[in-house]
């Protein structure tokens, strides 16, 4: 059971808003921060220029405000699972929770913006961002199609409708990716693999030819090839030859990639539990200010105290804290 703090132990870290604070972030439910007097109405009359980002399932307005959800029932909500999927079957979720990444990295560009603005004018803000909209946010041309031409963009595969072949096809051992966007591509392709027969095969000379007849003709030719063929192989051939191509990859393939590994992607730390710990590094980086990574993960509150002592909470207000947990 989690005790809700009296007011009175709420001011000394109230006062701390006007010096220290510049951002305040929630992924609290709706209601529930407002209830402990650190709502953004009330922490605005502290500080003005505050900005203070509320992340939610569903946003903090309309009905859905107060409905319990997850990272399924976001992808679900916003339309990225009936989009995902095989044609005529069952809608399926990303195995990642896109739900949440897409937010995180919406939320943070949503506080640089608001940083820029406050720095410009002197103001701070609410910043308001669910998880269902920025899954909705991230079906690219779904909306726009749906709105003009009444089309509904729904399960196809991995097939994309504006180019063929592409796709991934199974063969004798895994599978591999393709993507031909250009008819240049596509003679190259067929180069590489010696399918001398498909590159002047009428049905298949032209781009849009290819796209009508893909689901007919085409896909079940090449994946009848393929499957005849290593992943290895057709991905060094049509690498070698300018065609974008990739295996496709499970987790203890792509750490023992020796690119992934030159190029600083794949990074390592000590824990205390566990020995050594890879894992991706962050996926940019800046040519003057290095990343760095921590000899071993903290345990769950090993530096609560260090880290509040450290921004002007002293012994007295961690005791009050202590006592209301």
């Amino acid at each position: 059971m989690i005790r809700r703090p009296p007011r009175s132990t709420l001011f000394p870290y109230t006062t701390l808003f006007r010096s220290v604070y510049d951002v305040v972030c929630t992924n609290s439910e709706p209601g529930y921060m407002e209830s402990i007097g650190l709502g953004y109405e009330e922490l605005k009359k502290i500080k003005p220029e505050l900005i203070y980002a509320s992340c939610t399932y569903f946003g903090d307005n309309g009905p859905m405000k107060y409905k319990k959800a997850s990272s399924l029932v976001a992808q679900a909500r916003g339309v990225a699972m009936d989009m995902t999927g095989v044609e005529n079957g069952y809608p399926v979720k990303a195995s990642p929770s896109i739900a949440e990444h897409y937010t995180a990295a919406y939320l943070s560009t949503a506080i640089l913006l608001a940083l820029i603005d406050k720095k410009i004018r002197g103001i701070g803000q609410k910043i308001d961002i669910s998880l269902q909209d920025c899954i909705f946010s991230s079906i690219e041309a779904a909306p726009a199609a749906f709105s003009v031409l009444g089309h509904i963009h729904t399960r196809k595969g991995n097939f994309d409708p504006a180019a063929a072949p592409y796709d991934t096809y199974k063969t004798s051992d895994g599978y591999v990716a393709i993507g031909c966007s250009t008819q240049d591509q596509w003679e190259k392709l067929c180069d590489a693999l010696h399918f001398d027969d498909l590159k002047f095969d009428e049905r298949f000379n032209t781009g849009d030819k290819r796209r009508d007849n893909y689901f007919s003709d085409l896909q079940g030719i090449l994946s009848e090839r393929f499957i005849t063929m290593g992943k290895n192989d057709v991905k060094t051939k049509c690498m070698e030859s300018g065609i974008p191509c990739a295996a496709v990859m499970n987790i203890a393939e792509i750490t023992n990639l020796h690119d992934i590994s030159e190029n600083g992607f794949l990074t390592a730390s000590i824990d205390k539990k566990f020995g050594q710990i890879r894992f991706p590094a962050l996926p940019f980086k800046l040519s003057n200010t290095e990343s760095a990574v921590w000899n071993h993960s903290p345990e769950l509150g090993e530096n609560t105290e260090e880290i509040l002592k450290e921004i002007g909470i002293n012994d007295y207000i961690f005791s009050c804290e202590k006592e209301i947990m």
